[in-house]
């Protein structure tokens, strides 16, 4: 198994997880020397037996797809595990590293003597009360629900309407029609 730097489990907890099992580092190179050290005593002191550096990214990239849906996934800390529960890189912010992340291992039987291992995300208590919506929120979620469903309509009849006079339609312009 590889374990990327862009983690949504840290090293120690993937370690754990893996127990005897083969597991390798993806290193994306940090700018600062002393995390890049840390990160790699990290995996080494954990088992880790291979390094795979990924010298390519060297700055985040962000796709227009991803901004326009505000697809952030470390603004949440998704993928930021492993570095948010480093010491040498949360110290730099004057911060102590987060826990480990809360992971429960439950054993499953696919196949008769044989038992694998899938892994649940336990629920934060943050992510919990954020999940309890007033009734402004249901509303406005309403709203948005029946608002999105009409537009959808709209575009499937100009896409029929389109079809049936023969008309090319590009990805292009079906893309473009439906964020018009």
């Amino acid at each position: 198994m590889i374990l990327s730097t862009a983690a949504s489990r840290s090293i120690e907890a993937v370690a754990q997880a893996n127990g005897t099992g083969q597991r390798w580092f993806q290193l994306y190179w940090p700018l600062i020397p002393e995390v890049t050290l840390s990160l790699m005593k990290r995996a080494k002191d954990n088992g880790y037996t291979a390094l795979v550096v990924t010298l390519d990214t060297m700055t985040l990239g962000w796709r227009p797809h991803d901004i326009d849906t505000a697809y952030l996934p470390f603004y949440h800390a998704v993928g930021a595990q492993v570095g948010l529960t480093d010491p040498v890189f949360m110290k730099r912010f004057g911060l102590e590293p987060i826990a480990h992340g809360r992971c429960a291992r439950v054993p499953v039987r696919s196949r008769p003597n044989s038992t694998s291992f899938r892994y649940t995300v336990l629920p934060s208590y943050v992510e919990e009360r954020k999940a309890i919506k007033n009734e402004t929120e249901i509303r406005g979620l309403r709203n948005a629900y029946l608002r999105d469903g009409a537009a959808y309509v709209r575009w499937l009849a100009w896409l029929d309407e389109k079809m049936q006079q023969g008309y090319e339609i590009t990805e292009y312009e079906a893309a473009w029609r439906l964020t018009e």
